[in-house]
């Protein structure tokens, strides 16, 4: 029997109760700190890496449910959201995604939209001397220009590039 490739997962079931949470709370321009008596989430994490030859791969979906009490929930908490990450080589590709999120504590609510964020790297460790390594790292965030909000009212950037050079001394 010929091997393709590696692969690894694992299931986590999660319950918390949390009792005397505080949450952030937007009122207009400011934040009012909430103090919730019980908080509780459920639900479920997959999370997978694996590779394929010179390709790797990794990924999570959470799926979750949350109370504040027995009908309201967490404003701004979805209840799916996945992240997935292939790299080969030099080159990464990110992509976020997360589904409907409730503005308020209501589940009648409005919501915020899904979104999808997808994101490329280009990385690169190089040796300056036998003492030092250098990563460059490039990225472009957001390819798509997806228009996002993860708090409403509050877009988050567009498309943009960042340039890092990190130096790791030995």
């Amino acid at each position: 029997m010929r091997r393709y490739g590696v692969f690894s997962g694992e299931l986590v079931l999660f319950f918390d109760l949390i009792d005397n949470a505080i949450f952030w709370e937007p009122q207009g321009t400011v934040y009012k700190a909430q103090n919730e008596r019980k908080v509780s989430l459920w639900g479920f994490d997959l999370r997978g890496r694996g590779s394929i030859g010179k390709i790797q791969f990794e990924g999570d979906l959470t799926v979750m449910k949350n109370r504040v009490d027995k009908v309201n929930v967490l404003p701004y908490r979805p209840d799916v959201w996945g992240r997935m990450g292939v790299k080969w080589g030099i080159l990464e590709l990110d992509i976020l995604g997360m589904g409907p999120r409730p503005t308020y504590y209501s589940q009648r609510s409005s919501k915020l939209d899904t979104f999808s964020i997808l994101d490329l790297i280009l990385k690169k460790g190089l040796r300056l001397g036998e003492s030092t390594e250098t990563v460059v790292e490039l990225r472009i965030n957001n390819i798509l220009d997806t228009h996002y909000e993860i708090i409403s009212g509050y877009p988050m950037p567009g498309r943009n590039l960042s340039l890092s050079i990190t130096f790791i001394g030995k």
